[in-house]
């Protein structure tokens, strides 16, 4: 059985719709350039506009590189985990089957 009934899609699909109506309403949506382009201060030199916007870009994949690291030394740190206490200390551990509701 879904766990939603009809009426919760309905009202995320109209609240979705409208999020998507005001998006159209106030500019080009389709634009991505948008959320990267610099702000006043930084936006007045053309020189100086897309090196803003490249090192935005620069910082954004950078973030994501040292989140991605971080979920690997998580995982590895789970995995040393697991090692301890199979292992070393001899527990036991398993996962029971998914089973349905």
């Amino acid at each position: 059985m879904w766990p939603f009934d009809n009426s919760f899609y309905e009202e995320i699909s109209a609240r979705f719709e409208t999020l998507l109506k005001d998006g159209e309403d106030a500019g080009n949506t389709n634009d991505l350039s948008a959320l990267l382009a610099p702000v006043d201060p930084f936006n007045r030199s053309p020189l100086f506009t897309p090196v803003v916007k490249a090192l935005g870009v620069a910082a954004l994949v950078a973030m994501t590189g040292l989140a991605a690291a971080g979920l690997v030394v998580a995982f590895v740190a789970f995995l040393g985990l697991y090692f301890l206490l199979t292992e070393v200390f001899g527990y036991e551990l398993s996962l029971a089957p998914l089973q349905p509701m």
